[in-house]
């Protein structure tokens, strides 16, 4: 059996010695590093390092709070485990809110440890026992209306399907005027809308029933087709159906509205992959710009960032070298333009179905490539 890859943090070195001493008497855990440092736990965030870090109890939950919200999608691969001198119910609550694994009071005893490592088994263990891949989040934005977010949203989880034989999930969470399931020529029979009454109570069980299954077996959640529904959808709601979502799909599709809110900002922290799309007029390319500097605020690791640009051989005076250099960085994946767009959206049936071996497919696969085969950090 592999190890599990252990982190411990303190301020204390005293602290960090008796908890290394009691973690060493377990042979599946293996101590790999230790630091008396915030920036240490930092690095391990932005890295996504797969691992357990044990911190405390010199550093208390409000140290490390910032820290927490600024890396939330970090916290599915390093998971931590708090050490606290006192448990009360307002820590327990806070720490289940930021996404802490564990709260562990101290004094602890062996038993308490293998209770914990137990309970990190289905997540951190499985990975390095070779059980299967996480499940990954992939986030479709677009710079503004109309450049073809959601066509792309489509494509990619119905090619996902079938280039990598696992389970996908497409969420639409434009909730005023998501399109999925015109695309898809499904009259789905729920919406998110109708999620919404067992929302407390929700499960993958009880949220499979809610999802409708495309000819491709992709499962799909639309948007509510009448836009007064849309109204009582939250935040709360929104990463809950995530929740559920990934844990009955290896990969999950989320496709979103074309503007910052904090609904969209929610479903950034959590998302593993973002693909921003864009097309070739001044707007969409100044919002591109925007959207990367916001990004970079919110810590969003670049390397798991990709652009498109779709009608990207259009002849509008704009060179695909010139946005490069507008925006500093390169576009990962260029879409043609060509008629056999609009024909599938009219039709219902996603080009990469349609007309598979088209140019405007063969750019999808690319883009299929990319977010299935990158190495997770």
């Amino acid at each position: 059996m592999n190890k599990v890859p252990v982190f411990i943090i303190d301020r204390e070195v005293s602290n960090i010695d008796k908890i290394r001493y009691l973690l060493e008497k377990f042979p599946e855990l293996e101590v790999i590093r230790t630091g008396t440092s915030l920036d240490d736990l930092e690095i391990l965030l932005s890295e996504r390092k797969n691992c357990l870090v044990w911190m405390g109890p010199a550093y208390k939950l409000e140290d490390i709070e910032n820290l927490l919200n600024s890396y939330r999608a970090s916290l599915y691969f390093t998971k931590i485990i708090l050490l606290a001198r006192e448990m009360p119910a307002e820590l327990l609550k806070k720490a289940l809110k930021l996404k802490i694994h564990e709260v562990l009071e101290i004094p602890f005893t062996l038993d308490d440890i293998k209770d914990v490592i137990g309970r990190s088994r289905e997540g951190i263990i499985s990975d390095f026992e070779g059980k299967g891949a996480r499940p990954r989040r992939i986030t479709i934005f677009g710079t503004k209306g109309g450049v073809g977010k959601s066509f792309i949203s489509v494509n990619l989880a119905v090619g996902l399907i079938g280039a990598v034989k696992k389970r996908v999930a497409l969420f639409d969470t434009n909730y005023q005027f998501g399109d999925i399931a015109l695309m898809l020529n499904l009259n789905p029979k729920y919406s998110v809308y109708d999620v919404l009454p067992v929302i407390e109570n929700l499960d993958p069980k009880v949220l499979g029933g809610f999802l409708t299954t495309h000819s491709s077996g992709l499962m799909v959640l639309p948007a509510p087709l009448d836009i007064s529904k849309s109204t009582g959808i939250n935040s709360r709601v929104t990463i809950k159906i995530l929740e559920n979502l990934s844990k009955i799909s290896d990969f999950t599709v989320v496709d979103t509205a074309t503007y910052f809110s904090d609904d969209v900002l929610n479903i950034f922290r959590d998302t593993d992959y973002l693909c921003i799309v864009t097309s070739k007029d001044a707007p969409s390319i100044k919002n591109l710009k925007i959207s990367l500097q916001i990004l970079d605020q919110l810590k969003f690791p670049k390397e798991n960032i990709f652009v498109i640009l779709n009608r990207a051989d259009s002849k509008v005076g704009i060179t695909l070298q010139e946005i490069e250099q507008t925006v500093q960085r390169k576009i990962d994946v260029a879409i043609p333009s060509d008629r056999i767009v609009p024909i599938s959206v009219n039709k219902g049936i996603p080009v990469i179905l349609d007309a598979p071996h088209s140019s405007v497919a063969r750019s999808i696969y690319k883009l299929i490539k990319i977010v299935s085969e990158q190495r997770r950090k």
